[in-house]
Parts: C-alpha cells; sequence; structure tokens
C-alpha cells in the first residue's frame, strides 16, 4: 500500500519535472521574442535622418509589450518623402501631409 508520504512525494516529482519543462519552454519563447524585437528595430527609421525633412516632428514608439504590432516606416525620394504609420492589428488610419 502507497502511503500518503510517498504519494505526496511522486506527485512533487512529477509537478518539478513538468514546471522546469515550462521553465525551458518559456526560455525559449522570450529569446524568441527578443529576437522578434530586435528585427523589429532593426526597421525602424532613423530619427535624425526624418527630421531633416520634418524639423518639428516627433515620434513615440512605446510597444506594449515586447513586441509591438505598430511600426513606422520612412524613405525619401526626388520629389520629396514618404512616413508610413503601419498597424499590424488591423486598425486602420490615413493621413495626408
Amino acid at each position: 500500500m502507497i502511503s500518503l508520504q510517498q504519494t505526496v512525494a511522486r506527485r512533487t516529482a512529477e509537478l518539478s519535472k513538468t514546471l522546469r519543462g515550462v521553465e525551458e519552454a518559456n526560455g525559449h519563447i522570450m529569446a524568441s521574442i527578443r529576437y522578434a524585437k530586435n528585427l523589429q528595430e532593426s526597421m525602424l527609421p532613423s530619427v535624425t535622418e526624418i527630421r531633416t525633412y520634418l524639423p518639428d516632428s516627433f515620434f513615440i514608439w512605446k510597444p506594449r509589450d515586447i513586441v509591438g504590432g505598430d511600426i513606422f516606416y520612412a524613405d525619401r525620394f526626388e520629389s520629396g518623402f514618404l512616413i508610413a504609420v503601419i498597424d499590424c492589428t488591423g486598425t486602420a488610419f490615413r493621413a495626408r501631409l
């Protein structure tokens, strides 16, 4: 017959093993999220360069979590420049400057 102490010890061991697995999985997920953050930040345009064309501009880019659903893009052409604010979550916004 299995004693209460043996049952508790077995279940504690099972929970500890499960916890280690969850912690390992969480480590992999967080590493992927940090990598995604680096990719996202590398795509952001230089605020200094944008201020050459729009000197009184400012930008607030603060993702709610580690990786955000929004991003902005800028490019210049001979005839002007383009700034796009992109909401990857599905909300539409359009502005004409």
